[in-house]
């Protein structure tokens, strides 16, 4: 089990926009989580629906969404790229990549957050 106590939001600015998301109607986010213990880092922009009215994102729900894609990013290069709904090749790519950048970030901001 995880405890993610020890991650913290060192950062949430409010940004124009996702390079990797087309929909206009969310709120974006500038966020940097930061493990206290070993003050590792990962930096990234993340959007939530718009509904939530510029509310900045808790630090939970971040942390839960960061936590899938870095599951997603386990599973392999061809079936993400499959995945990615966009018709250019070159945009999944790079969608991928980020996916996996985030997802290595949040391997080395968890380690050693199991829970004893």
């Amino acid at each position: 089990m995880m405890d993610f106590s020890k991650i913290v939001m060192s950062k949430c600015d409010r940004v124009q926009g996702n390079p990797f998301i087309d929909l206009k109607l969310m709120d974006h986010w500038k966020i940097t989580l930061v493990n206290k213990l070993t003050r590792k880092q990962v930096t990234f922009i993340y959007s939530q629906g718009y509904d939530f009215k510029g509310e900045k994102p808790k630090v939970d729900k971040v942390i839960d969404q960061v936590t899938e894609l870095w599951l997603y990013s386990q599973i392999g290069h061809d079936e993400i790229i499959e995945n990615i709904m966009v018709d250019d090749h070159n945009r999944a790519e790079k969608i991928y990549k980020e996916i996996c950048r985030i997802g290595e970030g949040y391997r080395r901001i968890t380690q050693g957050c199991m829970e004893q």
